[in-house]
């Protein structure tokens, strides 16, 4: 039945299981949430609700695998109702019951967002956001040219949402378009606007990032930490150190995430030294307490130098709460 699914043959494998009843072989959770998605495909309610009925008695609904399909079935058939009740029944849900779940609602929100008549500038924005959250990056950019042809104000909080999603998807050539355009409005001045903007230039246009960085009056902690991320994931480990350090002389303390920003500069540019030094304020700072996000860095830092019996060190001396929980990841740099 998988087979066929995977051959966009679904039809096929509807009667593979009224042939497996008939042979005596128990369908598992895996067989029922195949034939669920087989039904849903082919488009066959009724079907679909007879299986859920035979899951129901078996008890294989409350499988996360199972109850994720009939969510999925019922909320492609309309049934929304239906599929929030089912999910809140789930005894034990997974990351992919709440991504169906999600996606459930941003459905939903979708339908009722287009029977508003006179929407507002919180609607744009919460369907936005929806869509972007779900992957649909068509629908966003859609929605937000909708949105340019009203008369409501696109305000910065919108602009630095589809920035992001320029940003997260590198899609660079939207992203200048986006900038063009936040010169044009006032709340392109904002400084979320303007760390989205940095961020968006990730793809190794350095020199356009920089020259957004310094166009900021007040850079805040974000824009940094944006920008020295820049720098260290292209190499630049000397230009990321100088940012860090000057924005302490601006009186702005590094959290934990620029911490880990010019540790990962210093690592990709070879600079040990200097990233042993950066890691030991670290662990002096008394506001600051290392993740272990830090001490990969630190192991992969180490490791590229050749020091693997410092790393080794390292390793035996982490603290005992963070050594338990993230140890795989961390020794994944040796």
């Amino acid at each position: 039945m998988t087979g066929y699914l995977s051959q966009s043959n679904a039809m096929e494998s509807l009667p593979l299981f009224c042939k497996m009843g008939y042979s005596g072989i128990k369908p598992n959770e895996f067989t029922f949430s195949t034939i669920l998605k087989a039904f849903t495909i082919v488009g066959v309610p009724e079907n679909g609700t007879q299986v859920h009925l035979i899951c129901a008695k078996t008890g294989f609904e409350s499988m996360p695998v199972v109850g994720n399909s009939l969510i999925d079935k019922y909320s492609k058939f309309g049934k929304v109702l239906e599929a929030i009740c089912l999910f809140d029944r789930m005894p034990f849900k997974n990351l992919i019951s709440w991504n169906v779940m999600i996606a459930v609602c941003v459905s939903e929100a979708q339908q009722i967002f287009n029977l508003i008549v006179r929407k507002n500038v919180i609607c744009w924005t919460a369907i936005i956001v929806g869509c972007r959250q779900e992957g649909h990056i068509h629908d966003a950019m859609d929605l937000f040219k909708q949105l340019r042809k009203t008369e409501i104000q696109v305000d910065s909080f919108i602009l630095s949402i589809m920035i992001s999603i320029f940003a997260d998807f590198s899609l660079v050539e939207q992203g200048k378009q986006m900038h063009s355009y936040t010169i044009k409005v006032s709340s392109g001045l904002d400084l979320s606007v303007a760390n989205s903007l940095i961020d968006v230039y990730k793809c190794g246009l350095t020199e356009e990032a920089k020259r957004c960085f310094h166009e900021i009056s007040n850079p805040s902690m974000v824009s940094w930490t944006v920008m020295i991320t820049e720098y260290g994931k292209h190499g630049y480990g000397s230009d990321a150190i100088h940012l860090f350090e000057q924005m302490q002389l601006e009186n702005i303390d590094p959290d934990d995430v620029t911490y880990l920003a010019v540790l990962s500069a210093c690592s990709h540019a070879g600079m040990t030294e200097e990233g042993c030094k950066y890691f030991s304020r670290l662990c002096d700072d008394r506001k600051i307490r290392p993740k272990v996000e830090h001490y990969a860095c630190m192991v992969d830092l180490l490791g590229r130098a050749g020091r693997l019996e410092e790393a080794k060190n390292l390793i035996e001396n982490i603290p005992v709460k963070t050594k338990c929980r993230d140890m795989a990841d961390i020794t994944r740099g040796l």
